[in-house]
């Protein structure tokens, strides 16, 4: 699953951002990317977008360079998007090299317990006080089971995909709680009901509670509906120029 149907609420919070930085880990087929941009070159004058996967789909570029608003690294100055064909386990330590900082972190690449676990691991450290992890498939078919592309017959020929390790524990969920729970407090998990037919929404949204808390009421039948709502440190609202906030 990805988090189209969530884009909106998640644009509504960078657009108190004055630039706003966002990064996602598995870029796919755009399936978030484009509605998330999209939305966000409504809400935000400036922003900056980077994608990272290991591989990066020819129509994505077209996609793109159709979009009013994009400017698309390698193609156009002053680029607001960048399309990273790496694997994140590469790219993540440079992002900590050049002290790079994000406000909104999608992580929806391997759905294995050694992968997500070295992602967030690193990722902590590319985070604002305020900033937000959305991981998906905390609930569902991974779980509690690991995925490597690398053994999919598509990625087979991917030199950038992992390669299986044997890890005591497996699955994304309990990747992520192991990382909440040996953050000693820094880190909480929201998660939250659709209550269209009661199905539970696949992913889940880290946040650092010392600065942030969330406020989500679930819309009556479908996941565009829910109302988004964040409380901010007032020592730590230099990051936002404007509401959908409240300080706390």
């Amino acid at each position: 699953m990805s988090y189209q149907s969530f884009s909106r609420q998640l644009s509504s919070y960078l657009s108190g951002i004055y630039c706003p930085r966002i990064l996602e880990i598995g870029v796919d087929q755009g399936q978030t990317m484009v509605p998330l941009i999209h939305n966000t070159t409504l809400a935000c004058p400036e922003f900056m977008y980077e994608g990272i996967d290991i591989v990066v789909q020819d129509s994505l570029v077209q996609y793109l360079t159709n979009m009013t608003g994009v400017r698309l690294n390698g193609l156009e100055d002053n680029p607001n998007v960048n399309l990273i064909n790496e694997n994140s386990l590469s790219v993540l330590p440079k992002m900590i090299e050049n002290n790079l900082k994000y406000d909104l972190i999608l992580v929806d690449g391997d759905h294995n317990y050694y992968t997500v676990s070295k992602e967030l691991e690193m990722i902590q450290s590319i985070c604002y006080q305020t900033s937000l992890i959305v991981c998906d498939d905390y609930f569902g078919k991974w779980e509690k089971k690991d995925l490597y592309y690398s053994e999919y017959k598509h990625y087979s020929d991917v030199s950038l995909a992992t390669k299986r390790e044997n890890t005591q524990k497996c699955g994304v969920r309990v990747a992520i709680d192991d990382f909440v729970k040996n953050s000693n407090g820094r880190w909480d998990c929201y998660t939250f009901i659709e209550q269209d037919n009661s199905r539970s929404v696949d992913f889940c949204i880290l946040y650092q509670s010392e600065f942030i808390n969330i406020h989500c009421k679930p819309g009556e039948k479908y996941m565009y509906q829910t109302q988004f709502l964040l409380e901010v440190n007032e020592n730590e609202s230099h990051r936002f120029i404007a509401s959908p906030l409240r300080s706390r």
